[in-house]
């Protein structure tokens, strides 16, 4: 069974890659990040150690550097480009303890929000614009995947609202900017509200 500090080595390694602007290697380092998620979700889910506890996580940011040879810029300055990095926590203190499938939920959404701010900088970098799309639909995946009262869901929420609201004003979709932006207020302002529910339409 592949072990939660590979699966955190992975990711680590994607924020590296990425850091570097070596976009395909990133995306594959994450995608196998994944993959080894799903398959340590099933084999502790089968496992007969039901004491098994998630350890604490220790989250960390790196900024993702603005290409210098897209020639595309209309949004880049506006965008959140921090990656997300996990580690193990060496010396957990009082942290509540929670289910398993949270911890992996909240895993996930890590996962794939990195993956989302690689596939965003890579269609940047690259000026592909026909890509958008498809950013739009993976950052739509790490919102669903969070549950909102993860720790994580508000610094990631914001930021997914954020680069969406950046897509869609570049691809003169003004009224789901709108929405994203009017998202990133809700939030800011209140964590109790269902904030799932604002994802604006394409």
């Amino acid at each position: 069974m592949d072990s939660l500090q590979e699966i955190l080595e992975k990711n680590n390694e994607g924020a590296s890659h990425v850091l570097n602007g070596r976009f395909f290697a990133a995306k594959r380092s994450l995608r196998t990040a994944m993959m080894k998620l799903q398959e340590f979700s099933r084999q502790t889910r089968k496992s007969s150690d039901v004491g098994f506890q998630f350890p604490s996580l220790v989250v960390e940011t790196r900024t993702i550097p603005q290409s210098k040879t897209s020639r595309d810029q209309s949004s880049s300055h506006f965008l959140y480009r921090h990656v997300l990095l996990t580690f193990i926590d060496p010396k957990p203190s009082n942290v509540q303890v929670q289910k398993l499938h949270d911890s992996i939920s909240d895993l996930v959404g890590i996962l794939v929000f990195n993956l989302s701010l690689v596939y965003h900088c890579n269609a940047l970098h690259h000026s592909t614009r026909s890509d958008l799309d498809k950013v739009v639909r993976i950052y739509r995946k790490a919102l669903a995947a969070l549950r909102q009262d993860s720790q994580y869901f508000q610094i990631i929420a914001l930021a997914v609202f954020n680069n969406m609201g950046a897509i869609y004003h570049d691809l003169a979709k003004y009224q789901q900017a709108q929405k994203c932006f009017k998202a990133i207020k809700k939030i800011s302002s209140s964590k109790s509200s269902n904030m799932l529910s604002m994802q604006p339409e394409a």
